[in-house]
């Protein structure tokens, strides 16, 4: 497991004002959240990850997600740390150049009722983990169709490591910024709607996509140069437009996850597509002290492929008793 990652990631897919509601945030998000604490992917521990989509994507639980995320940190002995930090949803800039995250509890003014990306930007760097990847996904194509929202001059903007206030995240060893598009773009969806342009490369390059073989761990510098080829190449065969990644980062290279468990994908086999089904995890603790009949910890009728960890502790089976820690009917084909 990638037991020193923790991540926070945040997607407002809805909105008090339902004409701001994103649903392709919460697909994409739902996705990311498996890949990455998947035990066969990424292997964030699950209690290191902290998920903030629907009516729990507030302003304030978005504060308090970092809160969250630097007691993790706090509390982690380990010198080298990863903190993984994922923001899906609109992105509002001034015509100060000052941006905005919208929040599912968002008002009017602006100033009051959105979170100036400023003031995020300075509340996660107030964390200082020992590695640190942060991605923003604000200016989907998908657009603002609010009424109030046109008539307060409320505009879909990116924010990337050239808005005020977010470069600093990039500063000092060990800092990663990636914006899924520049100013001036939007963020497309797939044309099969599964997901958007984005994020499937972004979970491609964290399933093993990048081309390393047999390589256990996915860096940062590949995730970027990833992303930052394919996220284009397909804007433009299925959308027909452009959409180019924006990332800064400073220091070295680090990793920020394990690819496929820490195995790495074998020389001349294909990684695993980020929409197929994962494999299955089984996992079964079991404690007694004493066994007079039949004690089985895990019965599988049928288990094709997947992970199993069975677990079984017994002071003491009695003659004639049976102690079965896993039992499969059938396994493989």
């Amino acid at each position: 497991m990638f037991d020193h990652g923790y991540a926070l990631l945040i997607g407002v897919d809805q909105n008090k004002q339902s004409n701001l509601a994103l649903p392709i945030v919460k697909k994409d998000v739902t996705k990311l959240t498996e890949i990455i604490t998947h035990p066969e992917r990424c292997g964030y521990p699950k209690d290191n990850v902290l998920v903030l989509t629907g009516t729990d994507a507030t302003r304030e639980k978005m504060l308090d997600g970092l809160d969250w995320l630097k007691g993790k940190l706090a509390a982690d002995p380990d010198p080298n740390q990863t903190a993984f930090i994922y923001y899906s949803g609109h992105g509002h800039r001034e015509s100060s150049g000052a941006s905005f995250l919208i929040p599912y509890d968002f008002r009017f003014p602006i100033s009051m009722g959105g979170l100036a990306a400023n003031d995020f930007a300075e509340s996660i760097n107030a964390i200082q983990p020992r590695r640190l990847l942060v991605v923003f996904d604000c200016c989907h194509a998908e657009g603002l169709d609010v009424k109030d929202a046109r008539e307060s001059n409320l505009t879909s903007a990116a924010v990337t490591p050239d808005t005020p206030g977010v470069g600093l995240l990039a500063e000092g060893d060990g800092r990663a910024v990636l914006s899924s598009s520049r100013g001036s773009q939007k963020s497309f969806i797939r044309r099969d709607g599964q997901m958007s342009i984005f994020t499937y490369h972004l979970a491609e390059a964290l399933t093993g996509h990048t081309g390393r073989p047999a390589w256990p761990n996915i860096s940062v510098t590949e995730v970027m140069e990833y992303v930052g080829r394919t996220v284009p190449a397909t804007a433009l065969s299925e959308q027909s437009t452009e959409q180019e990644p924006v990332f800064r980062y400073s220091g070295t290279a680090f990793p920020i996850a394990l690819v496929l468990g820490g195995k790495g994908v074998e020389k001349g086999v294909e990684a695993p597509d980020p929409l197929a089904e994962l494999p299955l995890v089984v996992r079964s603790t079991m404690t007694v002290d004493e066994v007079k009949g039949e004690a089985t910890n895990v019965d599988i009728e049928e288990m094709q492929a997947g992970q199993l960890d069975a677990n079984t502790t017994a002071k003491t089976v009695e003659k004639d008793g049976k102690l079965v820690s896993v039992k499969i009917g059938k396994l493989g084909k």
